[in-house]
């Protein structure tokens, strides 16, 4: 269970440039290959969900925090979001498995045409069959506003 705001208000400052808790002595940061931690007490919490608690308030159960640039260590308040799991599956950044590229595309060999493709309440929507991979990409962009995926959805980062 993540501390109450007036707890995280008590063990930290915050740093509005960098995005960072200013931690005091027994209270422990470290980053993993994706994430920002804190541990308090020797207890671990994601640093985001902390952030957004000392600035807003408890998270409900069922609600998550996104990294609007998809940047997993950028914990400024201002990248922060609470949305549902369902609303954070629509800004993911290129699976890194990607052979076409592009988030939604696939080339299907037998019939020489690419496919674009959305996922949709767990189920998934072909979008067509086309000879031409702009013209998928395209179809699956258009797919992407009509559904409201995040602008940044499927983007590629560094």
């Amino acid at each position: 269970m993540l501390p109450s705001q007036d707890e995280l208000r008590s063990y930290f400052d915050y740093n509005s440039d960098k995005g960072k808790f200013l931690l005091r002595p027994r209270e422990v940061g470290f980053k993993n290959k994706n994430y920002a931690y804190v541990s308090i007490n020797g207890v671990t919490f994601l640093e985001h969900r902390l952030v957004w608690v000392y600035h807003n308030g408890p998270i409900p159960d069922d609600m998550v925090i996104d990294h609007i640039n998809g940047i997993y260590d950028d914990n400024r308040i201002e990248n922060l979001r609470m949305i549902t799991q369902s609303e954070n599956m629509r800004n993911q950044k290129l699976h890194r498995d990607s052979r076409s590229g592009a988030t939604g595309v696939v080339w299907h060999p037998r019939d020489r045409l690419w496919n674009a493709q959305i996922t949709i309440n767990k189920r998934k929507i072909s979008l067509g069959y086309y000879k031409n991979f702009d013209e998928a990409v395209a179809a699956r962009k258009r797919a992407d506003k009509l559904y409201g995926f995040h602008p940044n959805h499927g983007r590629v980062l560094q």
